[in-house]
């Protein structure tokens, strides 16, 4: 496809960027809604969510990017105000907390501070190492109570 004939679809290359990123959200969120289906409670399906989240992005042929750190600060800049994205966010975290009394404004919070850690643990280095159970355990620690949410008793690790 020629230049010419991308721009006379999209006005400029955020668009462009944009649209790729929503389509990849779009097959990730599908992806990850149908693994927290198996879990029963909320907090189980926030911590299964932000671990697939954080182990699956990655691999998504357009979201991989966000973890790069020299990409436009455009695509973090709104993250969390991009009206397709956040409409992605809301049917996930709807999901996730299906049968729990949780205002729309208690609801965008989580959501907010569910997606500002993912995006941090993805693309900052942080003092520990993680392997998928410690992950699994620190979310549990701190995702889930900045969630209201109670942890959920996880298998004893080595």
């Amino acid at each position: 496809v020629t230049r010419p004939t991308v721009y006379s679809y999209f006005p400029n290359r955020d668009d462009v960027i944009r649209a790729a990123l929503l389509q990849s959200g779009y097959a990730l969120a599908d992806r990850l809604g149908r693994h927290i289906k198996q879990f029963s409670s909320a907090s189980e399906r926030l911590l299964e969510a932000a671990c697939f989240a954080i182990s699956e992005l990655p691999k998504e042929p357009y979201l991989g990017v966000i973890t790069q750190t020299n990409l436009s600060t455009s695509v973090y800049q709104n993250a969390l105000i991009d009206e397709e994205g956040v409409l992605i966010c809301l049917a996930i975290f709807q999901d996730i907390f299906a049968g729990q009394a949780l205002s729309d404004d208690e609801l965008v919070e989580v959501i907010e501070i569910s997606v500002r850690l993912t995006l941090s643990l993805l693309t900052l280095s942080g003092p520990v190492e993680r392997d998928d159970n410690a992950l699994r355990a620190f979310l549990n620690r701190r995702l889930l109570p900045a969630a209201g949410l109670p942890p959920v008793a996880l298998p004893a690790t080595n």
